[in-house]
């Protein structure tokens, strides 16, 4: 790393003697060097990309093995293009650290009065949030509703209360039936079971006790599920055994 940057230092500075470059000098290497890393790396996925769409006499089995290497790279272009925007970014940083490097060798030599490199900030890669990714793992309504019909009939109404109530698991196997407000359509989350030990506590914060609303077809299926389980739980598990998950 400390050879490449020190090569994109000496195309930038050229044979300029260390003791007369600035700190804003310094900080205009750094700019430059982002874009030109973003602009060289964009131009070789751009021939990539092209090349992978290129139409050629082939055979059968040699364009299908095109057409997946071209999907494949459609699929992951934003991907690669924000990895491209981050390397700029990371590449600029690493010089930044050769600089300070080179500077303080320079000082303690005598070649320059301070190290500059120490003024000039590191560039930050801002966070890029992944839109396509999270959406894929997001599950439709229809698809959670295929998941609740698969789940076994005596467990159905848990993986339904999850879904619709967003509560975790430990407060959904610390619910009472007490808990229900049936005339306000909601219930109340006061406690939760300890991953640890499965004894009940109260919520890690005052936010985790919270009310929350219920629709109507959870209600409905709510009141047939509390038929089958009279007891003092809404959602008993086996006590001997408080680790098992319903799915």
């Amino acid at each position: 790393d400390y050879k490449q940057s020190l090569k994109r230092l000496s195309a930038f500075f050229g044979q300029r003697e260390v003791r007369g470059i600035s700190a804003v000098d310094l900080e205009r290497c750094r700019n430059a060097l982002v874009l030109a890393v973003q602009v060289e790396r964009t131009a070789q996925f751009e021939r990539v990309l092209a090349n992978a769409r290129r139409k050629k006499d082939k055979t059968p089995l040699e364009r299908y093995a095109q057409i997946r290497r071209e999907l494949t790279l459609i699929e992951r272009e934003s991907e690669v293009r924000a990895n491209i925007a981050r390397g700029g970014i990371r590449a600029a940083a690493k010089m930044i650290g050769c600089a300070r490097t080179l500077w303080k060798f320079a000082v303690s030599r005598g070649y320059a009065a301070r190290n500059i490199a120490q003024d000039v900030k590191k560039p930050v890669a801002l966070g890029v949030v992944e839109t396509d990714l999270i959406d894929t793992n997001i599950l439709a309504p229809a698809e959670i509703e295929r998941l609740i019909t698969h789940t076994p009939a005596e467990h159905r109404c848990a993986m339904r209360f999850l879904f619709m109530a967003g509560v975790r698991f430990g407060e959904l196997t610390g619910l009472m039936w007490t808990d229900m407000d049936w005339a306000s359509s909601r219930v109340i989350v006061r406690r939760q079971r300890s991953g640890i030990t499965g004894k009940l506590t109260a919520p890690k914060t005052k936010a985790g006790t919270r009310w929350i609303d219920l629709p109507a077809d959870l209600i409905k299926e709510l009141k047939a599920h509390r038929l089958q389980n009279p007891g003092e739980f809404m959602f008993p598990i086996d006590e001997r055994n408080w680790r098992s998950r319903v799915w």
